[in-house]
């Protein structure tokens, strides 16, 4: 199917969504608790977690959605406001479109209709418009169903992926239910099974899976300890980042790590920063699982880069970084921010953060994270005076996102070839060079 056909179906089917402007959460706890999720359903699928390129999205529709290129956004009203269980039904559902990979094989879509019937009305001819709308309505009309028929999939996929991981899959039915409760005017319902005839399809398949009669009979063993702490982390920290003082209210009284760990990123989104201190430090002072401990510190360090405490700040960050199993790069794309935050910049140390950055571009397949690296090195390179360098690393960042922007910074670049830096950066330079002009190619 041709790009330009996708994109006008998505436009369609999308207009309440991307009719305001969209905010992503890029907060790297969220996403990597999101990961962690997707690690048990992706492991049933062609994909791995790291295949995925993953989005929360500041919103608060209870949706989520697969596109191109595996990748999945997923909203931050879903997150908020379903249970554990309906939040891994939802992600299993759209890893499900991606193994199935029907994104590339939706089907193609004749407009012609819809061109001569606008030609029509402009000279007046109600019969022959009334006939090509008919033959238009037949043509969308085989398109939602077989949009259906890959809902039915997905669904299908998601049901499997709870049977194989022994979770409860009567939860799923249960959120199915009051999910299909849903304002049927939704945009979401025009391409998706809705009521019992979904709830149907999916109490078939769940009576093949497990070779019952009766779904009285289905077994239902409770959601695992460490996946259901995941989801609660998840959902504090989306909620305690979006909606601080709904947060602090709905929290009150409350004296389990999760929930004190959040409201202290509350009190930190109010800046109430003595009450977050108070907190994280006496979080700090328990007994904390690796991950626990440098999330932790990653937070307490950005809560003294906030207070103006900056050489504390790096301090923290780097008892991240050695807290952390590897060079994670969220930390060390902090640790970076901070370098840049001070009024001068040591040139060691910022050579040896360029040093790590640049091997998590090399190792990491999460192009947001990637994206978000070359942007902060750009700006390392720009303060150390290596403009060359700095350009290099724009068009690398643009070269994910924007190609036209890339072209605009690769004819900066071009135009430097007497600098100094320039030779060191040629090989490179004329490879995204022939990248892009092989893209250009290919879409024309």
């Amino acid at each position: 199917m041709r790009k330009s056909t996708f994109f006008i179906i998505l436009c369609l089917l999308s207009q309440p969504l991307f009719s305001r402007s969209i905010s992503l959460l890029m907060d790297t706890e969220c996403l990597y608790l999101l990961r962690a999720l997707m690690e048990p359903i992706t492991k049933h699928s062609r994909l791995t977690k790291d295949d995925l390129s993953i989005y929360i999205i500041e919103d608060t529709s209870l949706n989520a959605f697969a596109t191109i290129n595996d990748t999945m956004a997923v909203f931050s009203g879903l997150i908020e406001a379903t249970t554990a269980e309906g939040l891994l039904s939802v992600l299993a559902h759209e890893v499900g479109h991606l193994h199935e990979r029907h994104i590339t094989k939706m089907p193609k879509i004749n407009f012609l209709p819809l061109a001569m019937s606008a030609v029509l009305t402009m000279m007046g001819l109600p019969v022959g418009t009334a006939l090509i709308a008919a033959v238009d309505h037949l043509n969308f009309s085989y398109c939602m169903r077989y949009s259906r028929e890959r809902e039915a999939s997905a669904d299908r996929f998601a049901l499997t992926v709870f049977q194989k991981n022994n979770w409860p899959t009567k939860e799923t039915l249960k959120f199915m239910k009051a999910f299909s409760t849903h304002s049927k005017h939704h945009p979401y319902f025009l391409t998706h099974p809705i009521g019992r005839q979904r709830l149907l399809i999916m109490e078939d398949h769940l009576e093949d899976l497990f070779n019952v009669k009766d779904l009285d009979d289905l077994p239902n063993p409770p959601l695992p300890e460490e996946i259901r702490i995941l989801c609660q982390r998840l959902k504090s920290k989306v909620t305690a980042l979006l909606h601080p003082e709904k947060f602090l209210t709905i929290s009150a009284g409350a004296t389990d790590k999760v929930t004190l760990y959040s409201r202290a990123v509350a009190h930190m989104q109010l800046d109430d920063h003595l009450k977050s201190r108070a907190i994280l430090e006496e979080l700090l002072a328990l007994n904390n699982s690796p991950i626990e401990l440098c999330f932790l510190l990653q937070t307490y360090a950005g809560l003294l880069a906030d207070m103006g405490e900056i050489s504390k700040a790096i301090e923290y960050t780097e008892q991240a970084l050695n807290a952390s199993s590897h060079a994670n790069p969220c930390l060390v794309m902090q640790r970076a921010i901070l370098l840049l935050q001070q009024p001068t910049l040591c040139p060691e140390k910022a050579h040896a953060i360029i040093g790590m950055l640049e091997m998590n571009i090399a190792t990491s397949r999460q192009k947001e994270f990637v994206f978000m690296a070359w942007h902060i090195l750009a700006m390392l390179y720009g303060r150390l005076g290596k403009i060359v360098h700095a350009e290099y690393c724009l068009l690398e960042k643009f070269l994910l996102l924007c190609k036209r922007s890339a072209r605009i910074v690769l004819t900066q670049l071009e135009s430097k070839k007497d600098h100094p830096d320039y030779a060191e950066l040629e090989v490179k330079i004329e490879d995204v060079r022939l990248c892009l002009e092989k893209i250009r190619v290919r879409v024309q």
